[in-house]
């Protein structure tokens, strides 16, 4: 297999990465990983990935080789476990990050709850997520002052975790 590294500098605006390989890698997978994320992309499967605005150096894997070296590298990298990490920063205001990480593809769901435990936003409706580490950026600018939770729901895998916001 071979590697090669790619690097996007962002200065804040929503990018894309788009790839057109058509049948040049014929017997081979091409692959992208995100390293900081450890999210692994099938570029056979999808042409082109969304760029967070909040991460302002993005680096990548590009993989290009047989099923069996990818395998051995994703093996690596992947998580062990489901994950719901505390945000960051916390407090936070108005924004901040939530991360989890998944062992394997999910349908998951991502909400914030008030104190009184009503869902006040739904960040993910379940959605299909490959196996992988992701974080999402979190805007609560329209709400007030105050104690919310964030709950992650997968088909194996449930958890809550409590964040402060302060104005």
């Amino acid at each position: 297999g071979q590697e090669y590294n790619i690097n996007v500098i962002n200065d804040g605006r929503e990018l894309f990465l788009k790839f057109e390989f058509g049948e040049y890698f014929f017997g081979n997978e091409i692959c992208l990983l995100d390293q900081k994320l450890k999210i692994l992309y099938n570029l056979k499967e999808i042409s082109s990935i969304d760029i967070k605005p909040y991460n302002k150096i993005n680096e990548y894997l590009l993989l290009i080789g047989t099923k069996d070296y990818i395998n051995s590298i994703t093996s690596e990298i992947l998580p062990k476990e489901f994950s719901l990490y505390q945000n960051y920063p916390n407090p936070f205001n108005p924004r901040t990050v939530i991360r989890f990480a998944l062992p394997v593809d999910s349908r998951i769901s991502l909400s914030v709850y008030n104190i009184v435990g009503e869902q006040i936003i739904e960040i993910i409706n379940g959605s299909n997520l490959k196996a992988g580490y992701y974080e999402y950026e979190f805007d609560a600018s329209q709400l007030s002052s105050g104690v919310y939770f964030y709950r992650l729901v997968t088909e194996k895998f449930e958890i809550t975790k409590k964040m402060i916001l302060l104005k």
